[in-house]
């Protein structure tokens, strides 16, 4: 039978191996029999219990494999597609998956599937990211990216540098361990984001000017001191699961300092494929040529789940993407 991680209760020593049977699929649906299985924040925060999660849930939002049956009215995709699910949904931590027909990504057969692992979700997240806002991005800019030590923050700094963007400042959890990679990788200044002097090292850097953006994974750890260090006009562009940790945005600072704060969201809209959006296809090529670095990864099994969360929960991967093979 097939198998699935449960989370009964929060918790990663929760996690444990079920067996069942898939249940029948909706029309709009297909199942995955999944290849890669890719573990990451959103998932560490689900859980914990961070993020509300209806219990007992099989967590997991990102995974790459090929579709073994389709719903009655799914008529875009076929038997035997390599396809990657990158949702805020969950369902990815099992042997297979049911996805909707709207959340899934064409792989082309010629394709890596672990590198098609390893790019999606973080290359399509910092290409929003950058894009939420793009029309408006100088060179000149300065950018502030809260937890810029994770494979997303490694593709973030390519990608900003990539379209001109110099100036980009780093928040970690783990300074010591990661400071000398983020700085390789192009960030201009890095440090902790529980550091008591958040405000003053950014205002000292920008000559009391301030940041043009902030780019929050966090949420309400970083809030306060992130509104604060925006300057005039800035925008707050945040992850949209991240933002449900947050309380009390004041929205009368906002409104004063003429503030954009911005949510961006995964859940249920459909990610579009490489093909279809030019920059992502250029930045592709950009990966093919080893102009920009691929993100580090370490490959587990289905059984390493609880080692996975753990380490997640201590920060011990930082660039480096877990990879659950199957």
């Amino acid at each position: 039978m097939p198998k699935f991680i449960e989370l009964s209760k929060f918790g990663y020593k929760n996690l444990k191996i079920v067996e069942r049977d898939n249940r029948p699929l909706k029309a709009d649906e297909v199942l995955i029999k999944n290849k890669y299985i890719i573990p990451h924040d959103l998932d560490m925060k689900k859980c914990k219990g961070i993020i509300e999660t209806k219990l007992p849930a099989v967590i997991g939002c990102d995974s790459v494999g090929a579709i073994v049956e389709i719903g009655d009215s799914v008529h875009n995709y076929k038997i035997g597609d390599l396809v990657s699910v990158c949702t805020a949904d969950e369902g990815a931590y099992a042997e297979y998956r049911i996805a909707k027909d709207c959340q899934l990504n064409v792989i082309e057969k010629s394709s890596d599937l672990l590198n098609s692992a390893l790019l999606y979700r973080n290359f399509f997240i910092s290409y929003m990211f950058f894009r939420q806002i793009s029309k408006k991005i100088l060179p000149s800019y300065i950018l502030l990216f809260n937890n810029i030590t994770t494979p997303l923050g490694n593709l973030f700094l390519q990608h900003t540098k990539h379209f001109g963007v110099k100036y980009i400042i780093g928040t970690t959890p783990d300074y010591e361990k990661y400071k000398e990679k983020a700085l390789a990788l192009g960030a201009a200044m890095i440090f902790p984001y529980n550091s008591s002097s958040f405000i003053s090292k950014i205002l000292e850097y920008t000559s009391n000017y301030g940041v043009q953006v902030v780019y929050d994974t966090i949420g309400n750890k970083v809030f306060n001191q992130s509104i604060n260090v925006l300057c005039k006009n800035g925008a707050y562009i945040v992850m949209d699961q991240s933002s449900k940790t947050m309380k009390d945005i004041p929205l009368d600072v906002l409104q004063k300092r003429s503030l954009s704060f911005q949510y961006m969201s995964l859940s249920h809209k459909k990610i579009y494929p490489l093909s279809r959006v030019p920059d992502l296809v250029e930045f592709e090529i950009l990966w093919k040529k080893n102009a920009i670095r691929k993100p580090e990864y370490q490959i587990f099994k289905l059984s390493d789940i609880k080692e996975i969360h753990k380490k997640m929960e201590n920060n011990e991967f930082g660039f480096v993407q877990p990879i659950i093979e199957l």
